[in-house]
């Protein structure tokens, strides 16, 4: 029954994770020009049931930090970072996952950094370290007996084959950040003033984005979304739709009456109209191809608007 605060526009996890557990999702909406969770629609949504916000670190860009962090505090509310897309982002300097007061990552295959399977957790606080260690080893304790099973958990950890994977993985992070990071400024550079096409603001704050994802928004002279994507696919581009609401997700309703009883639904403006008709995604594999492809792209996208009429 307790209640915790997060964006519509996300993978499911970020609310079946709570939901698995009892904890109701509750949703804010998302600013209209980064599709990241708005601070300012929280505190609408907090309730004496409240117990924490989960900021979304969506495609690489940090969410408001700043101001979630004093949300938070100002309520007495626990702030976890949903940084699955994000390994190597920074606000205001500071890699995420280290702001809140639990981070966590995703190794997923489709990941900036992946093992194929499993995650990581970062936290400053020994006490949901612990806690979360013990979860995740059959409840276990740190320096306790093999039997010695104190709390309720299971066996959560990912395979030492993994780990393997992932460290291996890290020593090439840098260099692909790096190339990411180029390559959608090419393509910001690109694609800035095409009639059709609207880039996302960037927080001056963030200090590093990730660019798990190059997203973009559709004008309104481009008056099929659907449409756009297949004729990007058409010339050879990737694109995808991405994300649906959660606030509107099936199971994400039905879960939350088999809780509490009640029918949810949370009204998020926004969110559902970048699902339906603005938000499409360049996933990161894109902007780790060379120049000339990122060029290509871009020549592409430029030729899709000008048949909606864009320029």
């Amino acid at each position: 029954g307790d209640e915790v605060i997060v964006p519509p526009y996300t993978f499911i996890a970020t609310a079946s994770a709570a939901l698995a557990f009892g904890i109701i999702p509750v949703f804010a909406d998302i600013e209209a020009d980064t599709l990241l969770i708005d601070p300012e629609k929280i505190e609408e949504r907090i309730t004496p049931r409240t117990k924490g916000i989960i900021a979304v670190h969506l495609a690489g860009a940090p969410a408001n930090m700043t101001r979630l962090q004093e949300i938070a505090d100002k309520h007495g509310l626990a702030l976890i970072e949903d940084a699955a897309q994000a390994v190597g982002a920074t606000w205001e300097g500071r890699g995420v996952g280290s702001i809140g007061d639990i981070g966590t990552f995703s190794l997923q295959s489709s990941k900036n950094l992946n093992a194929g399977e499993g995650g990581i957790l970062t936290t400053n606080n020994r006490d949901y370290w612990e806690n979360a260690w013990s979860i995740c080893n059959v409840g276990r304790i740190p320096d306790g007996g093999w039997y010695q099973h104190e709390r309720f958990g299971q066996n959560y950890r990912m395979t030492e084959f993994q780990a393997a994977i992932a460290l291996a993985q890290m020593t090439r992070l840098e260099e692909q950040m790096g190339r990411r990071e180029r390559h959608a400024a090419l393509l910001n550079e690109l694609l800035d003033g095409v009639k059709g096409i609207r880039l996302l603001r960037q927080d001056p704050r963030i200090t590093r984005h990730a660019y798990h994802l190059y997203m973009f928004k559709l004008d309104p002279i481009v008056t099929d979304k659907n449409e756009f994507i297949r004729r990007a696919n058409a010339e050879g581009v990737p694109l995808a739709s991405g994300y649906i609401p959660l606030n509107r997700n099936v199971s994400v309703i039905e879960t939350t009456r088999m809780w509490t009883g009640e029918d949810r639904i949370y009204e998020c403006p926004v969110c559902e109209s970048m699902c339906e008709k603005e938000a499409v995604w360049l996933s990161q594999n894109v902007l780790l191809s060379d120049e000339q492809a990122v060029r290509e792209v871009a020549d592409a996208l430029h030729k899709v608007s000008r048949s909606f009429g864009g320029s």
